[in-house]
């Protein structure tokens, strides 16, 4: 009992500083609506929207794939085979990012976003979701406190560049632009972390990088897609029609209104970031029962 009670405390020792990474999160947007008017604060939250959609959605449900499978190829020392996983994930969102901008350009309108405002959306969802997908890395090893400093720094550095582009009296493209440019730099420091810890090099990720040569779990990504899809829609309905009929203005309080929902789905999302990994190396182990076991009481909880 005591060394279960060890390793849950070790596991989660991680808690405090991804709920600061967290926090800032959540309070950058607040300080986004002192500094910036609250039209924009509304084009703000339309973009933060598309990206937010795009990030659940541009994968195909293969990040989710990647979530559930990788803790358990690392546990088996398959580590080229999960790294390759996580880029063939980044792979298959840069071409739906490429459709999305594409249909951007050629007229395709949303949330009465402009042409500009809508492939900004488009381009923060690929880069949030490269980021996570690459950070996932150290989660699905189990290493929670590298995890964590790493969402923390990405969190309060963007958070600090949005918040003194809008200070400096810039708009909502602007903010998202500087968001666009840390998460970018972080994704090529991680990543190249994440390659040298697999001791791969340029010619294998190029290799990895054709996802048309490649055997992906397309049907279990598409139902976790899917099911992805139909939670954020339960979570985020009102806000799309909300978007798509509201004003900038209006949608600008309804947002700011909305952050108490986000703040929920927060600390939710910070629970699972160490629980989902835990229990599939669980599960890869051969402890099926006990994951079973695990994952019944977390949901009841």
């Amino acid at each position: 009992m005591r060394a279960t009670i060890a390793r849950g405390a070790t596991l989660f020792s991680y808690t405090p500083l991804l709920g600061l990474a967290v926090a800032v999160s959540f309070a950058k947007l607040i300080v986004y609506a002192k500094l910036i008017t609250v039209t924009q604060f509304g084009a703000l939250g339309k973009m933060l929207l598309i990206s937010a959609v795009f990030g659940m959605a541009a994968s195909l449900g293969l990040q989710s794939v990647a979530s559930r499978d990788v803790p358990a190829l690392f546990a088996r020392g398959q580590e080229r085979r999960g790294v390759r996983l996580l880029v063939q994930t980044i792979a298959v969102a840069s071409w739906i990012a490429l459709l999305g901008l594409l249909a951007a350009a050629a007229g395709l309108s949303l949330f009465d976003l402009s042409v500009e405002e809508l492939m900004l959306g488009v381009v923060h969802g690929w880069a949030q979701l490269a980021f996570l997908t690459l950070a996932s890395e150290s989660r699905s090893r189990l290493d929670m406190m590298r995890y964590a400093r790493d969402m923390a720094a990405r969190n309060t550095a963007i958070a600090a560049a949005g918040a003194a582009i809008a200070g400096l009296g810039f708009g909502a493209r602007e903010v998202i632009v500087a968001e666009v440019a840390g998460t970018l730099l972080f994704c090529v420091f991680i990543g190249r972390d994440v390659l040298a810890r697999a001791r791969v090099g340029l010619r294998w990720l190029l290799r990895a990088l054709a996802v048309h040569r490649s055997r992906l779990p397309w049907r279990a990504a598409l139902l976790m897609c899917a099911g992805a899809l139909v939670m954020f829609a339960s979570f985020n309905v009102d806000r799309w029609i909300a978007a798509e009929t509201l004003p900038r203005d209006a949608f600008g309080v309804y947002a700011f209104g909305w952050l108490a929902l986000l703040a929920a789905q927060s600390v939710q999302g910070l629970l699972n970031s160490g629980l989902l990994p835990l229990l599939s190396r669980r599960r890869a182990v051969s402890l099926e029962a006990s994951a079973y076991r695990l994952t019944a009481l977390v949901s009841a909880a």
